[in-house]
């Protein structure tokens, strides 16, 4: 068995570069086969139906044709072969769809530009092969005339995480997810989803804070309610963050720049050894990083695009930067939120609890960060010293441009939906059950509103019957009053 496409070209120039999700190769067999474990797929293709030497030029064009475009590991391949080999493939077929794909991507990566000369005639080809990977729309891709390209890449060469439309990213899609959110939503009255709204937003802080294991202050909890509250205005800016980690964490570790030292995600084994689950970039590399993922992230927002997998690609590449000392996981979290609305993906006012369900679902939360985090832990040299400091020793920057979000967006879109079918769904159906519930207690007793929900609490909170210590709180009511109510909670609310 032999590696093939982008698998020959690691193990042939020996590249450093973060394994990535998919891997082909070729064998005996007289099929293609191909297995999935734990996010990772190995394709195997028949050789004999492939027959072509092993050259570089060879797997390349069978990488693009098969694979797709690969940045991270077709930058880390440029800076390996020499400039004159890249213009004789051109020059072999300066009109062909592959060779002028690898031109544009190579001037592109590299900043550098080939002695060659400007194709004048032919149709425009797409870069991105918008039926295998996320890509900008047309009217959004910029024409790049020197090679007759379409350039539909999201991002730009110094920050472009990629995804791959896998059948369960295609299934999941944004149109499909917002027609069950609009069909859902427009059950009800505007009265009754302001309610839900209001009750959404202190769920969503809580949650966010939850998975941090924090618990804040009532001003804090306000701030973010408040941000939530606001979250479709544009915060893609360094200062527009700045404000936003500002209202999240403990004023003494507000941040008014991005950090200037380095940080990392671990845990305290023993008071002289610590475990290191995931390394930031370098502070060095985070001007240049965050310039470029805020140019990303605003072009995305404005292009024609699926705006659950552009949540999902803004906001978790937003804690892989880690840009601050503090804070990066909340603000990451209101991220999805921010780019849902900002794309209208939700309605005005509205925002879909995501943190309470990955709150619930936290091994698959942990499952979405490590798809990235622990392809590229194994390439970052650093030691820790005796103060729990980490110095990382080897250039990283390229580990972060380029990341496969594919399996984040995959889980994302999940996200989404369980939010609409349940968190969304409970809520409604919930507060239309209350207000069924508070309608026949005033046929019983018209009580005030502080005192009947007292009741409905307390009687729900032991399972359809209002203690005895509780009965107290009370005293004015009769037991029979006291039972038919009950009798009507108990009913509505299935406690029986």
């Amino acid at each position: 068995m032999n590696g093939a496409g982008y698998q020959f070209l690691i193990e042939k120039y020996e590249l450093e570069v973060p394994q990535p999700l998919v891997r082909c190769f070729f064998t005996e067999s007289s099929t293609k086969s191909e297995r999935t474990s734990y996010g990772q797929t190995e394709i195997f293709f028949p050789k004999w139906r492939h027959a072509f030497d092993d050259t570089w030029q060879n797997h390349l064009n069978f990488a693009l044709k098969y694979e797709g475009v690969n940045l991270e590991i077709l930058k880390a391949f440029f800076a390996k072969v020499p400039e004159a080999e890249f213009v004789k493939e051109v020059q072999s077929k300066p009109t062909g769809k592959y060779c002028r794909r690898i031109w544009f991507l190579y001037e592109f990566l590299t900043g550098k530009t080939l002695p060659l000369e400007d194709v004048t005639t032919g149709v425009f080809v797409e870069l991105l092969d918008g039926d295998v990977q996320f890509a900008l729309p047309s009217k959004n891709s910029a024409k790049e005339r020197r090679q007759r390209i379409l350039n539909n890449l999201p991002g730009n060469r110094y920050f472009c995480p990629l995804v791959r439309l896998t059948p369960s990213v295609k299934e999941f899609r944004a149109e499909v997810l917002k027609e069950q959110s609009d069909q859902l939503l427009s059950q009800y009255s505007p009265e009754l989803l302001y309610r839900a709204v209001q009750y959404l937003y202190i769920k969503e802080t809580k949650s966010s804070f939850a998975i941090e294991r924090e618990t804040p202050s009532q001003k804090r909890m306000d701030d973010f309610v408040n941000l939530l509250k606001e979250v479709e205005k544009d915060c893609l800016s360094q200062e527009s963050l700045c404000k936003v980690q500002e209202k999240i964490v403990d004023q003494r570790y507000a941040q008014n720049t991005w950090r200037n030292d380095q940080v990392y995600v671990g845990e305290t084994l023993s008071p002289t050894e610590e475990r290191v689950h995931y390394i930031a970039p370098r502070p060095e590399d985070i001007p240049e990083l965050m310039g470029a993922y805020l140019q990303f992230a605003q072009s995305l927002c404005s292009a024609d695009c699926d705006a659950v997998v552009s949540a999902a690609i803004i906001g978790f590449a937003f804690v892989f930067l880690h840009p601050f000392d503090d804070g990066n996981g909340r603000t990451h979290r209101y991220l999805l939120h921010h780019v849902l609305a900002r794309k209208t993906f939700t309605p005005p006012k509205v925002i879909f609890p995501v943190s309470a369900v990955l709150l619930k679902n936290s091994g698959t939360y942990d499952s979405m960060l490590e798809s990235v985090s622990s392809r590229i832990m194994p390439k970052i040299d650093y030691s820790i010293n005796e103060t729990g400091e980490v110095k990382v020793t080897n250039d990283t920057a390229d580990f972060y441009r380029f990341m496969d979000f594919t399996l984040i967006v995959e889980e994302f879109q999940k996200v989404v939906q369980t939010t609409i079918q349940t968190e969304w769904k409970a809520e409604l159906s919930y507060l239309q059950r209350y207000d069924s519930i508070r309608k026949q207690m005033r046929e019983i007793v018209d009580m005030p509103d502080k005192k009947a929900n007292q009741f409905i609490m307390f009687v729900q909170q032991n399972g359809g019957k209002l203690s005895k210590s509780r009965r107290d709180f009370f005293s004015e009511l009769t037991d029979d009053e006291i039972e038919k109510m009950e009798e009507v909670i108990s009913t509505i609310l299935n406690l029986k």
